[in-house]
């Protein structure tokens, strides 16, 4: 289990997640199950019809993954695949931001 917040004077954040060894111990070869989320705000400026724009957002996600852990000698390696889920709310609307609205991989 892990989470983190974070708090930069234009941007914060907090995000947690588990990930359990169903079959196993956590340090022993096998199956993981990993979940996380988290969420954060965000503000930025941009001049939108020749004038200065300030523009506020909202952040978060969610993922579910299945994986798998081998372990050679002091070497790890990981490998996980799953579904992610994502959303950005940006306020006021930006025509310019790619990156707003939600997504599902």
């Amino acid at each position: 289990m892990w989470a983190e917040p974070t708090s930069p004077t234009t941007s914060g954040s907090a995000y947690s997640g588990a990930t359990i060894a169903p079959y196993s111990d956590m340090f022993s070869d096998g199956l993981r199950l990993r979940i996380a989320t988290g969420v954060g705000v965000y503000s930025y400026t941009g001049e939108r019809n020749a004038k200065e724009q300030s523009f506020s957002a909202q952040t978060g996600f969610a993922d579910a993954l299945v994986g798998y852990l081998t372990r050679a000698g002091p070497l790890t390696t990981k490998a996980f695949v799953g579904i992610s889920a994502i959303e950005h709310d940006v306020r006021p609307h930006d025509p310019q931001n790619p990156v707003q609205g939600r997504a599902v991989r």
